[in-house]
Order: C-alpha cells, then structure tokens, then sequence
C-alpha cells in the first residue's frame, strides 16, 4: 500500500532542501563557478576560518530554505482556499 503524503510528512521521509535540485543550465554553470570561487577562498582561510564559513553558509542556506518552502505552502493553500470559495459560488 501506498504511503499517504501526511505519513511520509509526519515520519520524516519528507525534506524538500534535499529532494529538489533545480534543473536551470544557469544554476549549473553558477554552482560549478561558485565552487571555484570558494576553493579559492577556502585555501587562502585558516581551518578554524573555513569551518565557520562552512557552518554560516549552512546556517543561512537553511534558513532560506525553510522560508522559501514556507511561502511555498502558504501560496499553495490561498490557492486552495480560492477555488474552494468559487465552488460555493457556483
């Protein structure tokens, strides 16, 4: 049997921040020259120094990650609540 969206939601199973890679060429070619650009910088850091901006560019990266999954959810219900609305009307 099929696990239900709320199982998987509620177990777990579910992580958007690691489930969605976007697909753009562009995002690509950024990431692949960013990679660099850090390398550069990681090598010219002390380890001490390396490790914070590890832990910082996480810290930031998740908090952008949530807020944008969140808006993503509160979009998706105002849809939701919009065409349950033009069904009364109907």
């Amino acid at each position: 049997m099929k696990k239900s969206m709320i199982d998987k939601l509620y177990n777990g199973e579910i992580y958007p921040a690691e489930q969605v890679t976007p697909q753009y060429p562009e995002y690509r070619e950024a990431s692949r020259e960013y990679g660099i650009c850090r390398e550069k910088v990681a090598s010219a850091l002390g380890n001490e120094e390396e490790e914070r901006m590890n832990q910082l560019e996480e810290k930031i990266h998740d908090y952008e990650l949530k807020d944008t999954f969140v808006y993503g959810l509160r979009v998706g219900l105002l849809l939701i609540l919009e065409l349950l609305e033009l069904e009364d009307t109907d």
